[in-house]
């Protein structure tokens, strides 16, 4: 392949990706790298369309490449963990994730913020995973490290905070809602949240605040509705 031809591959390659034309970009790139292998980009991009394609095990190996061919890839090393993570490989999926943290934050570079918060929302979508199983320790930790790189993500924190009401932990539960309340308003979603578990310590008045609040904010919630007449009966029957 000459000079021009393999330049063109490649552009008419990287032009199909990003049209979405994942077949074609498969064809021109697997092509264009049999005689140029040290194109990280180009090994990302195949990755991608291979996970786009749900072939995640050349996805996989399509992003290791790149990360050998450039090992502080930003995009490659989030896709790899990604894909790691689609396939339910939670624990590779998390090392990855940790290693790369770590190469990052501890070799003094900052990440950007676009690599901060795929990164965040790996560590909650992970944290989803443990907490709908019932394990609410690692899904605690998951949580908490997705908050230490964005901790302005106000539904993370929210359900930080219902994996310590589950675990029975009414206390740091509160803290955290509290936190959210206090950053973000009118995110009713925790205040709807902070109702419950004070409703469930039988601090109703507590609750019927928060629940109030709520309707302010949305006169038409149902689900509030339900609980401030659940919380009438109560009051009433005690």
């Amino acid at each position: 392949m000459d000079t021009d031809d393999s330049r063109a591959k490649y552009t008419m390659g990287r032009e199909a990706f990003k049209k979405g034309e994942f077949d074609n970009a498969i064809e021109l790139l697997e092509e264009f790298s049999t005689t140029h292998p040290n194109f990280a980009d180009v090994y990302n991009m195949l990755g991608q369309a291979y996970h786009s394609k749900s072939d995640f095990e050349k996805a996989i190996k399509h992003f290791e490449k790149a990360l050998e061919i450039n090992p502080r890839y930003t995009d490659a090393a989030l896709n790899l963990a990604v894909t790691l993570f689609d396939l339910g490989r939670y624990e590779q999926a998390t090392e990855i994730q940790k290693r790369f943290q770590c190469e990052a934050e501890c070799s003094g570079d900052r990440l950007d913020p676009y690599a901060r918060k795929k990164l965040a929302n790996m560590h909650a979508e992970i944290a989803d995973v443990y907490q709908g199983l019932g394990m609410y320790e690692n899904a605690v930790d998951e949580y908490a490290r997705a908050l230490e790189l964005a901790p302005d993500f106000p539904d993370v924190r929210t359900k930080l905070a219902e994996t310590y009401r589950d675990q029975g932990n009414h206390s740091d539960a509160i803290t955290e809602l509290k936190k959210v309340k206090q950053a973000t308003p009118n995110y009713t979603h925790s205040r709807v949240s902070l109702g419950i578990i004070y409703y469930t310590m039988d601090r109703l008045d507590e609750a019927q605040a928060e629940w109030d609040e709520v309707l302010q904010m949305e006169p038409g919630h149902p689900t509030v509705r339900t609980y401030l007449r659940m919380l009438d009966r109560k009051k009433k029957s005690s």
